[in-house]
């Protein structure tokens, strides 16, 4: 499958910093009712218990892991895993995140659901998910909180993906395979220290179920092939292509 514009095609690097994970949270690794949190190095961005690890609805294999929030929750919750290691080099700069996931309603939602790639356990690098408004978002410290113009349907299961550029620091951002736009990450070193199931709220009580997750760092980027597309979206991909060859250059 190709992937358009800014994104670029990923080619799996072959050197030593080259990382990958994958989980479905199955079992026997992840014991289905177990809490998430204080498993297989999960743990909490705030409070305690959690996840649980569920088998309907899924989006592949026998299980998923869902997070419902509540009122009394912190504003920040989630889960979050830590990687040892996970350091880029200019040549393999880049590293995806992508992951399926399910929305469900509540009667108050939640500011944002989505991933976080973090920079220790408090700083969002970046992160991708969906609004109150059921609206695609992005958002760290340097661009505030980005709401696109993309409608997410809850209750049903979508595809995420985000290819962090560590040394450009621009992320490009899919929905379900298709090419969203890229944006700055907060700058910071060159590592992915934590990836986090993130929720931001305050007197939420919706949730999320997460499914599919995929890691792959030590990516070296290749000269990008668009898909077909209308002109006006072609020069989207050029004028993202340039800044990300100028900012590359700084």
């Amino acid at each position: 499958m190709k992937f358009a514009f800014t994104s670029t095609i990923l080619a799996a690097a072959c050197f030593a910093g080259a990382q990958s994970l994958s989980t479905g949270f199955e079992g026997p690794s992840y014991g289905l009712g177990n809490t998430l949190t204080g498993t297989n190095g999960w743990d909490s961005i705030s409070g305690a218990n959690v996840g649980v690890i569920v088998n309907d609805p899924v989006k592949e294999g026998t299980q998923a892991v869902k997070l419902v929030r509540s009122g009394s929750d912190a504003a920040t919750y989630g889960a979050y895993l830590t990687h040892s290691g996970w350091i880029t080099d200019p040549a393999h700069p880049i590293v995806t995140i992508e992951w399926d996931m399910n929305l469900l309603d509540g009667l108050v939602k939640s500011e944002m659901w989505g991933m976080s790639a973090m920079w220790g356990t408090s700083n969002e690098r970046f992160t991708l998910g969906v609004n109150a408004s059921n609206k695609l978002t992005v958002r760290n410290a340097w661009i505030g909180t980005v709401q696109t113009n993309i409608a997410v349907a809850r209750g049903v299961w979508n595809h995420y993906r985000m290819d962090l550029n560590y040394e450009t620091d621009w992320a490009g951002v899919y929905l379900n395979n298709n090419y969203v736009g890229e944006w700055k990450m907060l700058p910071g070193l060159n590592e992915l220290s934590n990836t986090a199931l993130f929720n931001r709220g305050f007197d939420a009580n919706d949730g999320a179920i997460y499914d599919g997750l995929s890691i792959r760092g030590g990516i070296s980027v290749e000269q990008p092939v668009p898909e077909p597309a209308s002109m006006a979206a072609l020069g989207l991909g050029a004028m993202a292509l340039i800044r990300r060859r100028r900012a590359a250059k700084r």
